[in-house]
């Protein structure tokens, strides 16, 4: 480390706590004033801080001293100065002059008008603490309503998400049954194979009850409710992820099958009216089934073309079942 006896820092005031951290610097464009809040033992090397503690000491007995040899480090530029400081309380408040003062009574204003000003310091630091601690509360009570008030916030779009959820699932479900309705058959050809236009071949049955009519008025509403409820039941599991079920209304169903072909969806029934018999002897399924490839359904006529004859051959197999 060089010595440098032409020091280019200005004298300066420095207020060392208990700690021996650096708390005040005076001026704040002082060269060491970055170093506020370290302590002061780094701006020494070992043989000066031996000196530090010296002149704490002599601090401690007669609570000023004047003209104690020191150094100060910048940069890796050892700095010979003089320190002159008094002992306030558990702090020191220390005058670091870079040219010797001979003049004891001199140095003693400057340590008088120094802590003047310290005293100043410390009135206006308490202001600032105070003040900060005022705004500091203010802060926390607005960070605390805008919390509540996000939280708030959060839990009415929940709320919102789920009715939606919910008004959508009214829109597109059957109430009664659970699978998809009347209404969202149409918006499903509309949205999702009227656009397709691919070689997609999908097969569209239509499905009703025989003598459901029968049942109803005998039996009850509630038992031709089961009734329904049991096929969409039956149906959903069988079909799984090949086609979708849609109540058109009344006890009339279609399903739309995504390239099963005829012998693949009429193996598909028997299996689900297979089921439905096992489990209901009152009432049995009557269907019929068309083919049709996306790239044909160019409009709604299309679709409702579609589901005319499905109807028709579903009326046929109606007039042929022994149970009519």
């Amino acid at each position: 480390m060089s010595e440098c006896r032409t020091c280019p820092h200005r004298d300066f005031l420095m207020i060392i706590d208990s700690d021996d951290l650096i708390r005040t610097v005076i001026p704040n464009d002082s060269k060491f004033e970055p170093m506020i809040g370290q302590p002061v033992t780094l701006i020494m090397d070992d043989r000066d801080v031996v000196r530090y503690r010296a002149f704490c000491e002599e601090l401690k007995e007669n609570h000023m001293s004047l003209n104690f040899n020191m150094a100060l480090t910048h940069e890796g530029v050892r700095y010979p100065c003089f320190f002159n400081g008094y002992q306030d309380g558990v702090t020191y408040v220390l005058i670091v002059l870079f040219d010797r003062y001979d003049d004891q009574e001199v140095l003693k204003r400057m340590m008088t008008i120094n802590s003047q000003q310290v005293n100043e310091l410390r009135k206006m630091y308490k202001t600032h603490q105070n003040n900060d601690f005022e705004v500091y509360n203010k802060m926390t009570k607005l960070n605390n309503e805008l919390l509540n008030s996000k939280r708030i916030i959060e839990k009415q779009n929940a709320e919102l998400m789920n009715f939606n959820t919910l008004l959508r699932q009214m829109a597109i479900e059957d109430a009664l049954t659970g699978c998809y309705n009347r209404r969202y058959f149409y918006d499903y050809m509309r949205e999702t194979v009227l656009p397709s236009q691919q070689e997609i071949i999908r097969t569209y049955v239509m499905i009703d009850f025989n003598h459901f009519k029968a049942i109803n008025d005998r039996l009850g509403h509630d038992a031709g409710d089961r009734l329904l409820i049991l096929f969409v039941r039956i149906a959903k599991t069988l079909i799984g992820d090949q086609g979708i079920v849609f109540r058109h209304g009344g006890d009339e169903f279609i399903l739309v099958l995504s390239d099963m072909g005829v012998d693949g969806t009429e193996a598909l029934m028997k299996r689900i009216n297979d089921e439905f018999s096992k489990q209901s002897t009152i009432a049995s399924l009557a269907y019929g089934m068309i083919e049709v490839v996306d790239s044909k359904m160019n409009q709604d006529h299309d679709v409702s073309e579609a589901i005319r004859k499905a109807d028709q051959l579903m009326y046929v197999h109606k007039r042929a079942s022994k149970d009519h």
